[in-house]
């Protein structure tokens, strides 16, 4: 397969899933997604030497569409990433977002904040495992967690990229 194609999930449930090209991480989140009937995601088979399978799916926060990508291949790692401010980070907010920012990554452990060189202002989560104890159900409640604390955190967040607030100061 090549770097365009596009695996469907529609009507999956009663589809024999195409493993011969997918890593062994992407085939057993396929068949959790196929099983639970989970139907929003879509995946792009990448074609490099990890065998690096992208799923892509939209997180609903609070009438925002974010993008969510979870990274699959035959590392250690399978990584979710979530856009959350395209270009966010500017000069005029960049002092309270890296403090805001820095404040939200020593509060929670199973994500982080970051920006990219572009300015983009992003949550990773990155899990450990390995092909043969690679646990999709818990890939599944990582973002969970993530869209729980979105749901609750975005506005804060979105009042300081906008320049709207400085950084909230929080009780410890």
């Amino acid at each position: 397969m090549s770097e365009t194609d596009i695996l469907k999930f529609e009507g999956a449930a009663d589809k024999q899933a195409v493993n011969t090209a997918l890593n062994v991480k992407a085939q057993k989140w396929q068949e959790l997604l196929a099983k639970k009937n989970i139907t929003c995601f879509g995946a792009q088979i990448v074609g490099d030497e990890l065998h690096t399978v992208l799923f892509r799916t939209i997180l609903d926060v609070n009438g925002q569409n974010l993008p969510l990508l979870v990274y699959t291949d035959d590392s250690l790692y399978t990584v979710v990433k979530v856009l959350l401010a395209p270009a966010g980070c500017k000069d005029e907010n960049k002092a309270a977002l890296l403090e805001y920012l820095d404040e939200q990554n020593r509060k929670y452990k199973l994500f982080k904040y970051a920006t990219s060189p572009g300015g983009d202002v992003e949550l990773d989560c990155c899990l450990l495992n390995a092909d043969s104890n690679f646990d999709a159900e818990m890939l599944q409640i990582s973002i969970d967690v993530i869209l729980e604390h979105l749901l609750s955190e975005y506005a804060a967040l979105m009042k300081v990229v906008w320049g709207a607030d400085k950084a909230p100061q929080t009780e410890n």
